[in-house]
């Protein structure tokens, strides 16, 4: 037998060493595999007690399969095809993996395989040694999308510092020609000068209505808080919407279980949902295309508010998808600037998303976005639930069951349609 033993006091028989050695393998903390190399499709042979525990499945499962029974949508096929011709090579190899529990759930493995031969050198075996370090990748996501998200808002303060400076200079300089031009517009009789005047005056008031959403990005007020039903907000903004959609878009949004009250002021809350709205509604176009809104609770754990910048608790989620173009990463890192926009000019003025943004961090919460080339796009907001509110008779929409405790990463995921 292979490896060193002690011979003195304490040291077991030579005939026990090797159901000590079993014993050991079966106590580990590491799931331990041993998989036939000289059989088709290299079947497990062997898993220890820390293997079933750590991935949920019984023995039964697992003996006779082959290993890639636990890839699954997160496991990156560069790093399979890696493991894979180190064992068709007959030699070892240090990974980490994405695999997945029964439950589906993600199971990160920091995965060393070691090839075991016979007396006479024949390849017969491998052995892999799998430690679970699933919560250890948690909290490295968990921190890096901190410092994404940290780097964002610094970059959307200092916009903000300078959009809001801009904006007071904009606006003093629009006081006299507004206030100027409605004495004039009173005074000049009606004719060719005043139709003039007129076009002065729309003009001005449409820029002063600029500079406000770009006080709203850059310092949103408050307003009048209080508990306000979110599901309502919500309600009234689809109805808002629904009749000025092209016929070719689809708008759902299922009733939600409760009304999710959060401490805010209504008219800020309208123009939030609106916004979101409105952004999906170009982004799907003429269509044909859907747009779907989904409100539901969310009980945010210290690892997934961290990793949103918020507090630990209860929350109210809502999700906002499209299933437009879809945008980049690139264009992600950008969404929620001011006057930043994918459409073509004079298509808009690129704020709709940054006063969105403004407004949703007015009322202590966090906006993120998922988006992929080709895939659509989903903004999803998080507002804190008022104090002492309830969720609804279950806490969960209808016909669903209850979404549980959120935790790990908020995707920086941002969307890319025609912002």
């Amino acid at each position: 037998m292979g490896g060193n033993w002690h011979e003195g006091a304490g040291a077991p028989d030579p005939a026990d060493r090797d159901r000590l050695l079993a014993r050991a393998v079966s106590a580990t903390t590491s799931g331990i595999l041993i998989t036939a190399a000289d059989l088709p499709d290299n079947p497990i042979i062997y898993a220890n007690d820390s293997f079933c525990r750590i991935t949920g499945y019984a023995p039964g499962e697992i003996l006779g399969r082959n290993c890639r029974f636990l890839q699954g949508p997160g496991t990156d096929p560069g790093t399979v095809a890696r493991i894979r011709a180190a064992v068709t090579e007959g030699r070892g190899v240090r990974e980490r993996i994405v695999n997945h529990r029964k439950d589906g759930s993600r199971l990160c493995f920091d995965l060393v395989i070691s090839p075991v031969h016979d007396a006479v050198g024949r390849l017969r075996f491998f052995v892999g040694v799998q430690n679970d370090v699933t919560r250890q990748v948690e909290a490295e996501e968990a921190l890096r999308a901190g410092e994404a998200r940290l780097r964002r808002a610094e970059r959307l303060e200092a916009l903000g510092r300078l959009t809001s400076g801009v904006a007071h200079e904009f606006n003093n300089a629009l006081t006299p020609i507004l206030s100027l031009t409605e004495l004039a517009v009173r005074d000049v009789p009606p004719g060719e000068l005043r139709e003039d005047l007129e076009v002065v005056l729309r003009a001005a008031r449409a820029a002063r209505g600029v500079v406000q959403r770009l006080l709203a990005f850059s310092r949103p007020e408050p307003g009048e808080m209080r508990a306000v039903p979110f599901a309502e907000v919500v309600a009234d903004a689809t109805r808002l919407l629904r009749p000025g959609l092209p016929e070719g878009v689809r708008l759902s949004c299922p009733e939600p279980a409760g009304e999710f009250p959060v401490l805010g002021d209504r008219g800020q809350l309208l123009q939030l949902v609106i916004n979101l709205l409105g952004n999906a509604r170009d982004a799907v176009g003429p269509g044909p295309g859907a747009i779907t809104l989904d409100l539901a609770p969310a009980e945010l754990d210290g690892l997934g508010a961290e990793a949103l910048g918020l507090r630990p608790g209860r929350h109210v989620r809502l999700d906002v998808a499209d299933t437009g173009p879809g945008m980049d990463a690139a264009t992600q890192e950008h969404i929620f600037e001011p006057f930043f926009t994918t459409k073509g000019p004079g298509e808009g003025t690129g704020l709709g998303l940054s006063v969105a943004h403004g407004l949703v961090t007015g009322h202590k919460g966090a906006i993120a976005v998922r988006s992929a080339p080709g895939k659509g796009t989903v903004f999803t907001v998080h507002l804190p639930l008022a104090a002492g509110a309830t969720d609804g008779p279950e806490g969960q929409s209808r016909g669903e069951e209850p979404r549980g405790k959120e935790t790990g990463t908020a995707d920086g995921a941002h969307s890319g349609d025609r912002r």
